[in-house]
């Protein structure tokens, strides 16, 4: 009996030697888990502040300002105008391409400097457009893309009210023209305001 009872013991001090070591190993992995949960978020916040590095110059300059981008004169202009937040909202390239007309003569009676854009055919453009206005037809608008400027805010306009001057819009726009609107109501919203026009050749495309 006794004989027994030493071997069972015998047997005991294995397993509880094994047990022990399983939890040391255990305690072991979770110190280790730990550790490495730390290194990830210290990875993480290094990531992070190397993005921020990487969108901003050590001045907080952006990249395209660091790169020397040239700056949005129109939209410049527009902000020193002072003029009211609903024209400026209709103006800012961020908004719809149509602008309402009233819009368009508040900016231009604030001195923003405009460039109007007849997209009318030639023999419509010569009957009356806005003075100073340039003829770009709206079926060669890229055959006079590299003849406008810009760095100022450019404003087209037709008599349908607006569909032919939309296309000259939108050529602009895919060629890159930062500040391009067009007279939701067309010439004639413009003459209804008290608008003036003229008659002739004037500036052609």
């Amino acid at each position: 009996m006794m004989n027994k009872r030493k071997m069972a013991a015998a047997r005991a001090v294995p397993v509880a030697a094994a047990l022990v070591f399983a939890a040391a190993m255990l305690a072991a992995c979770t110190a280790q888990g730990d550790g490495s949960e730390t290194g990830a978020d210290g990875g993480a916040a290094a990531l992070a502040g190397e993005g921020v590095a990487a969108g901003s110059t050590q001045d907080g300059a952006s990249p395209s300002e660091a790169a020397g981008a040239e700056p949005d004169a129109a939209g410049g202009a527009l902000g020193a105008a002072g003029l009211s937040a609903e024209a400026l909202e209709a103006l800012s390239p961020d908004s719809d391409l149509l602008v309402p007309v009233k819009y368009v003569m508040e900016a231009r009676d604030a001195g923003v400097d405009i460039v109007f854009v007849d997209a009318r055919p030639e023999l419509d453009y010569e009957f009356g457009h806005i003075p100073g206005a340039i003829n770009v037809p709206y079926f060669a608008a890229d055959e006079h893309l590299s003849e406008l400027p810009r760095d100022r805010l450019i404003v087209a306009y037709c008599e349908c009210p607006h569909a032919e001057a939309v296309q000259v819009a939108d050529a602009l726009v895919a060629d890159g023209f930062p500040q391009v609107k067009v007279i939701d109501e067309g010439l004639f919203g413009w003459t209804e305001l008290g608008g003036e026009t003229v008659a002739g050749s004037g500036d052609t495309g």
